[in-house]
């Protein structure tokens, strides 16, 4: 039996970095891994951030081959396998790289009046078949349906279903998972607005976009939290609320992108049929930045392409 590890903490879901061919630039995402070594616990590659429903399935297999040979030993490494359905994810759940910790799945995208029971069925069919535990991911705006909290209780007595990203952004909901989840079931919020609140309320995690740019404030938040520093935890609160408004300029994706550029890392653009950001939206986003002295993205080490990956 594979030993879990560490589920929760500061986790990103890594930009996929894209050459304006919409080729994988394997060096700009060398540089990022290294730069977010020791300041996360855990990357998330192919997620809503990656890109994952819009690359093209060579262009995802490398990021994943790539990534998760050059991912640090001490980083928990989540890999999405979200798809249109539960055949499509189970063929992607084949192909996990034995480095990876967890898979990470979406409820099925397209079709969006999907029921409770249908989704049980699909992430239970997922669990039964994944070499690896699973974690759920909730992003109902995105695939039309949402994993109601007592259908979370339910898919937590699978022995293979650990855990749960919830990015809707309903905190009623998310606080009622966080009373239903049994011990060891692990929450972890997706919004940055509401992840101090979360965390008090027992959330084990963030999973933040932010976290590409800026974990820093993250990680200093989830310390203030655990030494019971409600003062600046609030402080940092406000400071990552306002950071997530970087998100509000042209489409998120978009948004978050021209920010790590704005910062040395040139990631490119999203693919078609996402637009760039405007010149106005990019002098947006260099405002907020700066506001919050957010510093340039900076690998003192020459990249290194490959690590060995981990026995």
């Amino acid at each position: 039996m594979i030993e879990r590890r560490r589920l929760g903490g500061i986790v990103c879901p890594i930009a996929t970095p894209l050459t304006p061919a919409g080729k994988l630039d394997r060096e700009v995402l060398q540089r990022h891994l290294d730069w977010l070594t020791g300041k996360v616990d855990g990357i998330l590659l192919l997620g809503t951030s990656g890109e994952f429903a819009t690359l093209p399935p060579e262009t995802a297999a490398e990021v994943v081959r790539i990534a998760s040979a050059a991912i640090a030993e001490s980083t928990t490494l989540y890999v999405g396998v979200g798809d249109t359905s539960t055949a499509r994810v189970l063929r992607n759940v084949e192909h996990l790289p034995e480095r990876t910790d967890y898979a990470v799945a979406c409820g099925p995208y397209y079709f969006p009046a999907v029921s409770q029971l249908a989704l049980a069925g699909h992430f239970a069919a997922i669990a039964d078949r994944s070499p690896r535990p699973l974690v759920l991911y909730n992003i109902p705006q995105n695939v039309g349906a949402s994993i109601q909290p007592a259908t979370v209780r339910e898919l937590a007595e699978h022995p293979n279903i650990d855990g749960i990203k919830d990015s809707a952004g309903d905190m009623m909901a998310c606080l009622e998972t966080l009373a239903l989840a049994p011990s060891g079931f692990a929450v972890m919020q997706g919004r940055e607005q509401l992840a101090a609140v979360s965390i008090w309320a027992g959330a084990a995690g963030i999973v933040s976009s932010l976290a590409n740019l800026t974990p820093d404030r993250l990680r200093a938040l989830a310390e203030a939290i655990s030494q019971g520093d409600r003062q600046l935890s609030r402080k940092l609160q406000i400071e990552i609320s306002d950071l997530a408004r970087i998100f509000e300029q042209g489409h998120w994706l978009a948004a978050m992108k021209a920010a790590l550029q704005e910062l040395g890392l040139p990631v490119g653009d999203p693919l078609p049929p996402l637009s760039a950001c405007t010149p106005d939206q990019r002098s947006a986003i260099r405002a907020i930045l700066s506001r919050h002295e957010v510093h340039s993205i900076a690998v003192d080490s020459a990249p290194r392409l490959e690590r060995a990956p981990r026995r």
